[in-house]
């Protein structure tokens, strides 16, 4: 049987915002004849007119949110890979499926529009992991211990209103394996 393929994202961020891009990629020993094709599934439904091995959503809407899982052929599907699109002015992005050893950076990320400067605090469990600074945090090599839920805050300018303001994340719970 063939072997179970791999999903991820490019940029490999999650959650991502509304308007984003993204590219989900299906990598998985191809059979011989080279010309199988590639099934995508969202929530466990498959998605009409996708047979590629890459899968681009230009700009993301809230509905496409969801589980994702491909499949190559009659392979095994991949393990599932959630897709969450937000509506919020911050959110704390992290690689999703971390696994122990990868390079693990979480970045504070808001909509190109609103002007950030180095004002941006990073939290664990509401607790203050980095006080002022840029908008993204090394945490170097992935451990199991570095799970958890995190959050920032950064100061925006949001030019519609003329104001400056502190804005939270919502908590995104990190998951190495």
């Amino acid at each position: 049987a063939a072997a179970r393929p791999v999903l991820s994202f490019s940029p490999n961020w999650a959650p991502i915002l509304t308007g984003d891009s993204v590219t989900l990629t299906c990598n998985g020993a191809r059979p011989a004849q080279g010309n199988e094709r590639y099934t995508w599934y969202r929530d466990s439904n498959p998605i009409p007119g996708v047979e590629q091995q890459n899968y681009t959503i230009q700009r993301a809407e809230i509905e496409h949110r969801g589980r994702y899982q491909c499949q190559i052929g009659t392979s095994e599907r991949s393990a599932a890979l959630q897709l969450t699109v937000s509506e919020d002015k911050v959110i704390l992005q992290a690689p999703p499926g971390a696994h122990e050893g990868e390079e693990l950076t979480l970045r504070c990320y808001t909509r190109p529009e609103y002007k950030t400067t180095n004002t941006t605090v990073f939290y664990k469990n509401k607790l203050t992991i980095r006080p002022l600074g840029s908008d993204s945090l090394v945490l170097g090599g992935a451990q199991t211990h570095m799970s958890g839920p995190y959050s920032c805050q950064t100061k925006l300018y949001i030019k519609s209103v003329g104001v400056t303001n502190k804005y939270s994340s919502p908590e995104e719970h990190l998951s190495v394996t």
